[in-house]
């Protein structure tokens, strides 16, 4: 079995360590070493001239690959090549080139692509949809890294790339639904599923109900943007029920924390299994053995949180016991959940400024995809940041953008060809603001990014 190993970095409390990393998706992106990579959607035949792979009047997308010397060359992105329709499509750059669109035809489908530099993996499909309007899809990018030692002892450094995808879907009678996926990398490979969320979900079933129609162009434009901190994603999107612009705040815990939650519910079933749990003195032994193994397998963590997360590990089952009809594995599971609480709340305390009475939920990815894949430590925490009522806007190509914070929105759209926003204030929102700009809302994307940035 192998065991993971952390480092661990102090600040005031406990901050998580690894490299990690955010990008924004875009029609172009500039890599590390000087590389530009841009999307192209058209004809097959005017970006492949003579090109047999497709008929020349299929509608397809490529990648167009402009080296830091000059060289340019420009490569079919898979599965765009056939009749149907690939509309949509995002970029994002990471350590590695993604490509998010939309194809349809027979079947309506959300399609992710990630190129090498020389080669592109496998396509995922993030879902089929089945939207009976247009659906409108965003992508960016988390990573970070853990050190994994082996049982020969050696250690190599497991690197993961979240791709935090969300769409929106118009179906008939049913509304328009937000989507948000979480779609894993392993080492630059799919672990092969992913689940899929509806970010109303998590906000509260008492929340005010909206007196007034909500546009349906406003539901239909969802965002997903990098948060302040490593790790962290922010989506927003308009909630129908209340009719108000919210956002969400999405953390992806670290692997080392998913994993030790992982060892001590393992401990627990295995340990407990061979014992009278209905005698303190056989309670004792499970915790101490529980707290062997999280030293021992956490034995690089920084001393304080391990020590507190086994304090809490132990706390927990002293408290609760187990009688003659004792649950073992309803006991593993609720320490398991514990301690992941505990930690969670433990490592925000500086990084996060949470909002009173704002409650976050755990969301546990990997119980929703290892049926298919096997065992998979994955969890997420959400918690609503901010919501705001809608102001009037227009309707023409409507865009939300979102400060990394979550607590600003700007609000943009088009009219005759040029561009109008308003943004969030103290009080409400700004007056209507009008940038004077032709080119439509894609070519100022970077200007309203910038704006929406600076305030935090």
């Amino acid at each position: 079995m192998r065991r993971f190993y952390f480092t661990i970095l102090l600040l005031g409390l406990v901050l998580f360590a690894g490299t990690a990393a955010a990008e924004q998706p875009t029609s172009r992106a500039l890599g590390a070493d000087g590389t530009l990579y841009q999307i192209l959607h058209g004809r097959y035949g005017d970006i492949f001239p003579g090109g047999e792979i497709a008929p020349p009047e299929n509608q397809v997308l490529a990648l167009r690959v402009t080296q830091h010397d000059g060289v340019v060359r420009t490569v079919l992105v898979p599965g765009s090549a056939g009749p149907q329709l690939e509309n949509h499509p995002r970029l994002v750059i990471s350590d590695n080139v993604h490509v998010l669109w939309e194809s349809r035809g027979a079947t309506n489908k959300l399609i992710l692509a990630t190129f090498g530099g020389q080669s592109w993996g496998a396509n995922v499909l993030v879902s089929n949809l089945r939207t009976v309007d247009r659906s409108t899809s965003r992508l960016t990018v988390t990573r970070d890294s853990y050190e994994i030692l082996h049982d020969d002892d050696t250690r190599t450094v497991q690197e993961r790339t979240l791709l935090h995808v969300v769409w929106s879907e118009t179906l008939v009678n049913q509304g328009t639904q937000i989507h948000y996926a979480p779609v894993v990398l392993e080492e630059g490979l799919y672990l092969g599923a992913h689940a899929i969320y509806q970010p109303v979900d998590y906000l509260p079933d008492d929340r005010p109900v909206s007196e007034t129609p909500v546009s349906s162009k406003l539901l239909q434009t969802p965002t997903v943007r990098p948060g302040t901190n490593a790790g962290t994603v922010v989506v927003a999107f308009v909630d129908p029920v209340s009719g108000q612009l919210t956002s969400m705040d999405f953390r992806v815990l670290p692997g080392e924390l998913s994993h030790l939650a992982e060892i001590v519910r393992e401990t627990i079933v295995q340990v407990g299994e061979s014992l009278d749990l209905s005698d303190p003195t056989s309670l004792s032994v499970l915790v101490g053995s529980t707290r062997h193994q999280l030293i021992d397998v956490g034995a690089r963590l920084h001393q304080d949180l391990l020590q507190g997360l086994a304090d809490q590990v132990e706390a927990y089952v002293m408290a609760r016991g187990c009688g003659p009809q004792c649950n073992v594995e309803g006991l593993a599971q609720g320490a398991y959940r514990h301690m992941l609480e505990a930690a969670v709340q433990w490592t925000e305390l500086d990084v996060v400024a949470v909002a009173e009475g704002t409650r976050h939920q755990l969301i546990d990815v990997g119980a929703r995809i290892n049926a298919d894949i096997g065992p998979i430590s994955l969890h997420l925490r959400v918690r609503p940041t901010a919501q705001r009522p809608l102001p009037e806007v227009g309707s023409e190509n409507l865009a939300i953008y979102l400060s990394s914070s979550g607590e600003h929105f700007l609000i943009a759209w088009e009219n005759e060809g040029n561009v109008f926003f308003r943004e969030t204030v103290a009080e409400g929102w700004n007056p209507v603001y009008h940038l004077g700009e032709d080119g439509g809302v894609e070519s100022v994307r970077a200007l309203l990014e910038n704006r929406v940035d600076n305030r935090q």
